[in-house]
């Protein structure tokens, strides 16, 4: 959220689910709902990702759906709209594309962990659910980088 330090759950490991609360294995339930509970409300923030209109919030409303997490609002779905702002749209154009961390490099940013193919990830969870931690955390990292970096440009 803002400048603030990022911080991630991860299915499998043991850790608070909020400040001061008991310790335990956190499931995809609990990460549902503390997405949901950060960014709910009909006026709730602004969301910014990278391909988030067409991977991560069909995602997590379908997962949200299976698994009953209600989620408390739908999003304006334009790559420029009030409720998300998605990057990988807005540069694009309808032309090209593009995987975050080959931008991030060609601007000239850190990337803190190599990138990860999609079909690693559930191996990845089983082996070392806190490189998926990090993995994610240097993804959001880079994802407010280039917001801040096309702020003006390409988004408002």
């Amino acid at each position: 959220m803002g400048d603030g330090p990022t911080h991630s759950l991860v299915v499998g490991t043991i850790r608070p689910v909020q400040a001061n609360s008991p310790v335990k294995e956190i499931t995809e339930t609990d990460v549902l709902a503390r997405f949901w509970k950060l960014v709910g409300g009909q006026f709730g923030p602004t969301v910014v990702g990278f391909n988030i209109l067409n991977f991560d919030l069909p995602v997590l409303f379908v997962r949200s759906a299976l698994l009953g997490v209600r989620a408390p609002r739908l999003f304006d779905r334009r790559p420029r709209g009030n409720h998300c702002i998605d990057l990988y749209e807005c540069r694009r154009n309808g032309a090209g594309g593009g995987k975050l961390k080959e931008l991030a490099r060609y601007y000239g940013f850190t990337v803190a962990e190599p990138d990860v193919d999609g079909s690693q990830v559930e191996q990845l969870i089983a082996a070392d659910p806190e490189k998926v931690g990090r993995y994610v955390e240097s993804d959001v990292a880079i994802t407010w980088q280039l917001y801040r970096f096309y702020k003006g440009y390409f988004v408002r």
